[in-house]
């Protein structure tokens, strides 16, 4: 399971709230990758929205960590291998 936990926008400009991105979802997976992807806002608040921040959720522990260090660009993560080292 994922989470987009927050979007980034360029704070100068933000008018109004932006709306939440569509709910995260697995386009492809295979044993060593998973892709998922998102719609963006509907609404941006008046500002150009600059990346996203997604969580995942571990099946074992109930705990979401967090996966990119820096805010996500695109709608589309493709994460290799990584997530999988600790599942057996």
């Amino acid at each position: 399971m994922y989470k987009i936990i927050s979007v980034e926008v360029c704070d100068d400009v933000l008018v109004d709230p932006t709306d939440p991105p569509g709910k995260p979802v697995v386009a492809d997976s295979a044993k060593n990758f998973i892709k998922v992807q998102w719609e963006k806002p509907k609404r941006d608040g008046g500002a150009p929205v600059t990346g996203y921040n997604i969580e995942r959720k571990d099946p074992r522990t109930g705990t979401w960590n967090k996966l990119n260090d820096e805010p996500i660009k695109v709608l589309v993560l493709c994460i290799i291998c990584r997530l999988f080292a600790h599942q057996k």
